[in-house]
């Protein structure tokens, strides 16, 4: 992944317009009866779809580009990728590991980090 990728980030209002908007489509789905129901539901989601703006696909855009760069492939869960999985525990290790007390009389040598 590159350091310079940058993309918008949804804001906590976006997620909660479009977690409503959901919500109220699988309400309205779920009683549909036939056509009219049916084009009531498509004039819904029109008019809702402009009230959201682009906060959906940022968003999805967003948990796309995360899962394709630090979930693993293989799994059906959100799981960090092996490479990713390995260097978090990495850094666990180290820096428990370094945050310990050192024996009475010993010291800690030159510091690896700059």
């Amino acid at each position: 992944m590159s350091d310079d990728l940058k993309l918008p980030k949804a804001s906590p209002e976006e997620v909660q317009r479009l977690q409503g908007f959901l919500e109220d489509l699988a309400r309205m789905s779920a009683g549909r009866k036939g056509v009219d129901d049916d084009r009531e539901i498509a004039q819904y989601v029109a008019a809702r779809l402009q009230k959201i703006d682009f906060g959906w696909r940022k968003i999805f855009c967003g948990y796309s580009v995360l899962v394709q760069n630090t979930c693993d492939p293989d799994s059906d869960s959100l799981e960090w990728n092996p490479e990713l999985a390995r260097a978090i525990r990495l850094a666990e290790w180290s820096k428990n590991t370094l945050e310990v007390d050192l024996p009475r009389g010993f010291r800690r040598g030159p510091s690896l980090t700059p």
